[in-house]
């Protein structure tokens, strides 16, 4: 319910948008997780499927919501009030940027999300997903995946 107010809210969706999570570190600028690799897959699903008039059906769009977790983001997540240092502040791949740039996706395509949100809402997003994408080059673990997987 939270997650569908969210996303709704934010770019006229509704039930019937196919709904993909971008969520991830972005903590430098080499793009260990997969930032671009994630913008060109989705830009190519957008464009083949929903670019240019064509449309899978009439009443289904689609949408990517990217969520990066910026390092600042994640110092202030400690909850102990502290500041985050210096070498703390954006230093990860300027996506918005890139989208631009590439001019790949349009506007109306993406909401670009990078508030932190509390846990209850961010595991609502990853329910209301219908697709998490993740492709990290250098993931240990991927706990991102396992959340997804878990909420639905």
């Amino acid at each position: 319910e939270k997650a569908n107010k969210l996303f709704n809210h934010k770019n006229g969706a509704d039930e019937n948008t196919f709904m993909v999570l971008l969520q991830g570190g972005n903590y430098d600028e080499q793009d260990r997780k997969g930032w671009d690799t994630s913008l060109q897959a989705y830009a190519k699903f957008y464009n083949k499927y929903f670019g240019n008039e064509k449309k899978v059906t009439n009443s289904i769009k689609a949408h990517l919501w990217i969520h990066p977790i910026e390092a600042y983001i994640a110092q202030a997540d400690k909850d102990d009030g502290t500041e985050a240092e210096a070498n703390m502040l954006p230093n990860g791949v300027n996506i918005p940027k890139r989208i631009y740039e590439t001019g790949l996706i349009p506007r109306s395509a993406y909401t670009f999300d990078v508030k932190q949100h509390r846990r209850p809402i961010i595991a609502a997003l990853k329910s209301r997903a219908d697709v998490c994408l993740h492709p990290s080059k250098v993931e240990g673990f991927g706990m991102n995946v396992l959340e997804c997987q878990a909420l639905g």
